[in-house]
């Protein structure tokens, strides 16, 4: 089945962040801030395949270079929360064969050069998980070549389109301002209108659109599309989005909570398929399951695994890495600490394992430890509780759906049974 996923979001300053960070991880590169005066090497990843720079024509020639390009951006943003750059987060068809992923992909973003964009994209090769970060500076580029202003000031108009005057409440008249000019109401709007509310919906549908025509280009049966179940009349819970922090977590042996709840979700959805297929009066109870499931996993998974979950050697995807400062394995994680606990269950004592005492006199494992999630009671492994319940109900439907699929096969085995006798007519 073809994946789709398009993620739209801002990179800002906050954090300390730095968009020549940002660049330098999603190329795979070595690039230095000038700013800070940090450099960011990342040149040890692999799966960086291809990458690209593509801009307006009025762009300097000197933006196609990566490090020239992102400092320009650090130089023009001065303030400490300054919105850096728009990030796509696309995902690319497995179906699809490389050529025609990065064609895709490049399609694309040449639309965004034509509304005024600079794009630099990576394509990332990762596991079978194909996709493209596409950063783009929040500023558009005057006819110069040289940066916008990120806001404008234009006349507040009235339903006829006409300016509307600033009245002098003393004198009820139209204020007159410096040297005799009519005063106007004025408001302040985004100078290009990125940030509009409908863009992002239109992006996500382009995306779609064009995967569709690369999977219907080579024949292959499966297509994508970028609304939700509910807007597409599916019956079905959607799975979350599990990115990079989430798939590192259960490599080193941990849990993911996203994850676990991919697992549920799937099972659950399956059930509800498997009901739907045979028309059983159980529907109404998996509905029932699906929607207590659907807010459970939003209240207890609202956001995506944090990087802060993977150990402060990890290089994120976040624009801190390794820096000429700080040898590799030194930084934190931008999204928290490295939390760990014994893997112990409520209420039950220490897990199973050489023990030893630490210098506190409490008793110590030498079983590898476990991350503690914190904001959830945990049971069962890390699992919180409203979860677990949902599990455990699914597990009860799941037993009682079995039990329906064998009596209904065994009442059309005797409904046979009988047609068979009834036509055959008494033995003699």
């Amino acid at each position: 089945m073809a994946i789709y996923h398009c993620s739209i979001k801002i990179g800002s300053r906050h954090g300390r962040k730095s968009s020549v960070a940002a660049a330098a991880y999603r190329a795979g590169e070595r690039l230095k801030d000038e700013r800070t005066g940090k450099v960011y090497d990342y040149t040890r990843k692999k799966e960086v395949v291809y990458s690209e720079i593509m801009c307006p024509d009025q762009a300097p020639s000197f933006f196609y270079d990566r490090a020239s390009l992102w400092n320009s951006v650090e130089q023009v943003e001065k303030q400490d929360n300054a919105q850096l750059y728009r990030e796509f987060e696309l995902a690319l068809p497995r179906e699809l064969s490389t050529e025609h992923q990065i064609l895709a992909a490049r399609k694309f973003f040449r639309k965004r050069v034509e509304e005024g964009m600079v794009i630099d994209w990576s394509f990332h090769d990762k596991k079978g998980n194909p996709h493209v970060h596409g950063i783009s500076p929040t500023r558009a580029l005057k006819p110069d070549g040289s940066w916008a202003p990120k806001r404008k000031q234009v006349y507040v108009l009235d339903e006829n389109g006409d300016r509307v005057p600033i009245i002098d409440p003393k004198t009820g008249q139209q204020k007159i301002g410096a040297k005799g000019r009519k005063m106007w109401k004025r408001q302040t709007v985004e100078a290009n209108g990125w940030n509009d509310t409908g863009n992002a919906e239109r992006w996500r549908e382009e995306w779609a659109e064009i995967c569709n025509h690369y999977l219907a280009l080579e024949k292959k049966k499966e297509r994508v599309d970028h609304r939700s179940y509910e807007r597409q009349g599916i019956e079905q819970v959607p799975t979350r989005h599990e990115g990079y922090a989430a798939r590192k977590i259960e490599e080193r042996g941990g849990i993911s909570e996203i994850r676990q709840a991919n697992r549920l979700i799937r099972k659950i959805n399956d059930l509800l398929r498997r009901a739907r297929e045979v028309g059983t009066e159980l529907i109404a109870e998996f509905y029932q399951l699906k929607e207590k499931l659907k807010r459970s996993v939003d209240r207890a998974y609202g956001q995506e695994d944090s990087i802060g979950d993977l150990k402060p050697s990890d290089e994120d995807d976040r624009g801190h890495g390794r820096t000429a400062e700080s040898p590799a394995g030194s930084g934190t994680g931008s999204g928290g600490t490295w939390k760990q606990i014994q893997g112990m269950q409520k209420g039950a004592g220490p897990t199973a394992g050489t023990g030893h005492s630490g210098q506190d006199g409490k008793q110590q494992t030498d079983q590898p430890e476990q991350r503690a999630y914190g904001h959830e009671p945990q049971t069962d492994g890390g699992v919180p509780d409203d979860i677990l319940m949902a599990m455990r109900e699914g597990d009860q439907i799941t037993r009682q759906f079995n039990e329906f699929l064998k009596e209904r096969e065994q009442r059309r085995e005797q409904e046979l049974a009988e047609r068979e006798l009834e036509e055959d007519g008494p033995c003699l």
